[in-house]
């Protein structure tokens, strides 16, 4: 898991990656203001008690979104992110799951994305957490799980919640706003349930 900013009015492109990584990537928008384009499919979804928040925008379709706005993607099709606020960062997690190979993001804040380093713009990437899935990919009913990600606070001396439809926590809790108690961002993974 990620911690992005990107400054007031910037934009922030990607180029190709020769060596991609095989995987799938997860923003939540916690303030600002998200817009993206990317050169696969994605996945909106926004806070609705309807249920109706779900969108799948084509290829090449300007994805805008807002606080709690999510939107998942292939890696390496996010082309272009911009923040076009005047006055206020925009500011979000990213969650990748990917195959294969161990990535070296660099050190805490040094502006490095593990889908590549994006180029242009002020923009501040820190590495909040590593995981591995509680069981392997294959292991999923058509190879498909959910991410869930929330922040918490837990009384110190009591474990954290574990929900039954839940396989376990991958990472967390990290980036705590208060230092003194157990809080912070936790990432879930369970089945897809038809």
């Amino acid at each position: 898991m990620q911690g992005w900013e990107v400054e007031a009015g910037e934009t922030v492109t990607w180029l190709a990656d020769p060596n991609p990584l095989v995987g799938v990537a997860t923003d939540m928008v916690l303030e600002g203001s998200y817009v993206a384009t990317f050169s696969g499919p994605s996945v909106v979804s926004r806070p609705d008690p309807m249920g109706t928040g779900t969108t799948y925008p084509a290829a090449g379709e300007v994805v805008e979104l807002g606080r709690g706005d999510t939107v998942s993607f292939e890696l390496g099709t996010r082309v272009e992110l911009s923040n076009p606020l005047s006055t206020q960062p925009l500011r979000f997690k990213s969650v990748v799951v990917h195959l294969g190979r161990q990535v070296d993001t660099g050190a805490p804040g040094s502006g490095q994305s593990i889908e590549g380093n994006p180029s242009g713009g002020d923009v501040r990437i820190s590495e909040d957490g590593a995981g591995t899935l509680p069981k392997p990919l294959d292991a999923y009913p058509n190879r498909e799980l959910a991410l869930v990600l929330m922040y918490i606070q837990v009384q110190a001396g009591f474990p954290l919640p574990t929900p039954t439809d839940q396989d376990g926590i991958i990472v967390g809790p990290v980036d705590p706003i208060q230092e003194d108690i157990e809080e912070g961002y936790i990432v879930w993974a369970n089945e897809v349930r038809g």
